[in-house]
């Protein structure tokens, strides 16, 4: 049994018009998927997490034949400034408790694109350059670093 899994995240089935959770959940599984992770609106809006219906998200999940959440993915957390970044810590606190809700091992959060001038500074980087840098936060662990999955 390989100790790798195969999961498809809900932003692969992401369409503006359409749920992107409840796409991943009828697309995923016909796609030979067992294992899903959640992004989008629902994550990435502040203030929506704490309505969601985590029981529901679980069960649909299963009724769909998904067997586990392998990822949470939350908002980039803001590096303007320690206030900007204080401000913002309730609804990161949110993806962690989304993430146990969830059975899932692992948060993701990015920061701000690195800039040349440090935190606050403007950005000649481009969105694409920061995707390579995400950081990843194990859920009840220390931090870690992971560069973007490459694309096949």
């Amino acid at each position: 049994m390989s100790k790798f899994v195969l999961s498809c995240t809900t932003c692969a089935t992401r369409r503006h018009e359409l749920d992107e959770i409840s796409e991943c959940f009828i697309h995923a599984p016909r796609a030979g998927y067992k294992a899903w992770g959640v992004a989008g609106p629902l994550f990435q809006t502040p203030g929506l997490m704490q309505w969601a219906n985590y029981d529901l998200l679980n069960r649909r999940a299963a009724e769909a034949g998904l067997t586990r959440c392998t990822e949470v993915y939350g908002r980039s957390f803001p590096t303007g400034s320690v206030a900007e970044a204080v401000a913002a810590a309730r609804d990161r606190v949110l993806v962690f408790e989304a993430a146990e809700k969830l059975g899932s091992p692992l948060v993701v959060m990015t920061g701000r694109e690195r800039t040349p001038g440090g935190m606050g500074q403007p950005s000649r980087a481009s969105g694409a350059a920061a995707a390579d840098r995400e950081q990843t936060y194990p859920a009840g662990s220390g931090a870690a670093l992971r560069l973007a999955d490459p694309v096949s």
